[in-house]
């Protein structure tokens, strides 16, 4: 099974600038500086370059099924995911997804309460998917990485299957997750403590 998290996408955000301030709030929970950079693993073109947000969804990649649609009820941004690493341990894999609402499907929303049509909102439309590979650096790599971009787009973290705590959550209460565990002597040391305190067992 894969392990994912999402974080809801409204801007365009350079990945640089992702990558900065996600890299700085590691560096603010820890006894020393971040010594290490996230590495953008074959990167097609020039990271200066890259964005991460909205595409025009009508011409994403989607299941052959759904292809003859207008719109498509799923899609992926036509590029292969970017692998980003931390040190040795750490790596995701970063995608932007686009899951179309009911009214662009043409589907009436009149028979939904208030409550309702907002949470379908909340996870329609564009999103960061963050596959983690499979060790607890990673978890945490993912978990600020997803904070960043939401903090960034002014948006929420909308999926995960490994928080302690329901979807969709403001970046901010992630980050006051994982600020309990400041004054660690590394990052590798903080996604132990991290991943002791949710629960997360699997992974080195």
């Amino acid at each position: 099974m894969s392990v994912e998290v999402h974080a809801k996408i409204r801007i365009a955000v350079p990945l640089t600038e992702i990558l900065s301030h996600m890299e700085s709030s590691i560096s603010a929970l820890l006894r020393t500086p971040l010594a290490l950079r996230a590495v953008v693993e074959d990167l097609n073109g020039s990271l200066a370059d890259m964005v991460i947000g909205p595409y025009p969804h009508e011409e994403g990649r989607a299941p052959a099924a759904v292809r003859h649609m207008r719109i498509k009820p799923f899609s992926s941004w036509n590029r292969d995911d970017l692998t980003i690493r931390l040190g040795e341990d750490a790596a995701v894999d970063l995608a932007v997804h686009h899951s179309a609402s009911n009214e662009e499907l043409g589907i009436s929303m009149a028979g939904m309460t208030d409550e309702e049509r907002e949470a379908h909102l909340m996870v329609a439309g564009y999103r960061a998917a963050i596959l983690v590979w499979r060790t607890r650096a990673s978890v945490c790599l993912a978990t600020f990485l997803a904070a960043s971009i939401a903090t960034l787009n002014d948006t929420m973290v909308i999926d995960s299957c490994f928080f302690p705590i329901p979807t969709p959550v403001a970046p901010g209460t992630l980050l006051a997750m994982l600020a309990r565990h400041r004054d660690a002597a590394s990052f590798e040391e903080l996604a132990e403590r991290f991943c002791d305190a949710i629960g997360l067992r699997f992974g080195a």
